[in-house]
């Protein structure tokens, strides 16, 4: 069986995700995303395998990095990995 999955994030949810907010496959072999939303809200979003593979590889691409660092980052002429924002996303 085929599952689709559609889930919609906010921008904001997305550029606060960090490293320990992707969790692996559990006992049935579904993914996650631990997203905070607003008031501190926590859900857990599925995954579809491809799509935790596909963060498996960007993560071991980026190297050794600490859980409570951002998950997506950018780099700015001069400086070090920074969070990326919104507004570059919206770019």
């Amino acid at each position: 069986m085929t599952w689709a999955l559609a889930v919609g994030l906010r921008v904001g949810e997305v550029v606060a995700l960090n490293v320990g907010d992707v969790l692996p496959p559990n006992g049935n072999g579904l993914a996650g995303l631990r997203v905070h939303g607003k008031q501190s809200y926590e859900r857990l979003i599925p995954l579809p395998q491809v799509a935790h593979d596909a963060l498996a590889a960007y993560l071991k691409e980026r190297g050794q990095v600490a859980d409570d660092a951002p998950l997506f980052v950018c780099h700015y002429a001069g400086e070090s990995e920074r969070r990326l924002t919104t507004h570059a996303v919206q770019m």
